[in-house]
């Protein structure tokens, strides 16, 4: 075997392609070795456990993020300071990251939302990503490992403007392809992905 090529878990790797790719998403050593280590058994993550009351609140949270701690301890027989331990256990330890609300797209006149797969030139990676970032109906991106080089999330008025916006991505030298997927069932997104300014155009 090349002394430029790595072997992990029985697949061979270009050592340039790997510190290419690691430098290019910021992925830290330690990040490598506790995923490699984690696959060959060697090393084992921390497990939390969640017991029957942490789930009950976890589900009145993600049906309603104002839910009342006292009507979650009432349904689950146990005391409200109970339930603001566990909550406050469950942040501490990264289960729960706060509590937010959800966006009816449909509500603000964006009747498309679609899944938008794009292969680049990869040591352009980045430049791509940079250029995503600036269309605003593009309200979720990041680069991925599989089918595709980067997944986007869309949310547009029309298909008319999903077929612009793809138009627009492909414009890019570096893009390769550009494929899409429609959505049908409603979608509710997290406003911290929805952009607004945009909304009077």
């Amino acid at each position: 075997m090349s002394d430029n090529v790595i072997k992990i878990l029985g697949i061979e790797l270009m050592k340039n392609d790997i510190i290419r790719f690691l430098s290019q998403n910021r992925i830290s050593h330690r990040v490598v070795i506790c995923i490699i280590l984690g696959q060959t058994g060697c090393y084992m993550p921390p497990k939390i456990k969640i017991d029957e009351i942490d789930i009950a609140i976890i589900r009145a949270l993600q049906r309603d993020a104002r839910a009342n701690f006292a009507d979650i301890a009432k349904d689950c027989d146990v005391s409200t300071d109970t339930i603001s331990k566990r909550f406050r256990k469950m942040k501490r330890v990264d289960i729960v990251r706060g509590t937010t609300i959800l966006l009816n797209p449909k509500s603000f006149g964006y009747d498309c939302v679609a899944s938008v797969g794009i292969d680049v030139s990869y040591p352009h990676l980045r430049e791509v990503v940079e250029s995503i970032r600036r269309i605003p109906e593009i309200v979720f991106y990041t680069t991925s490992m599989g089918r595709h080089d980067i997944f986007c999330i869309a949310v547009l008025k029309n298909v008319g403007r999903l077929s612009q916006v793809k138009d627009l991505i492909k414009g890019h030298p570096m893009v390769r392809e550009v494929t899409t997927s429609i959505w049908v069932d409603e979608i509710l997104l997290c406003p911290e992905n929805f952009e607004f300014k945009h909304l009077d155009r």
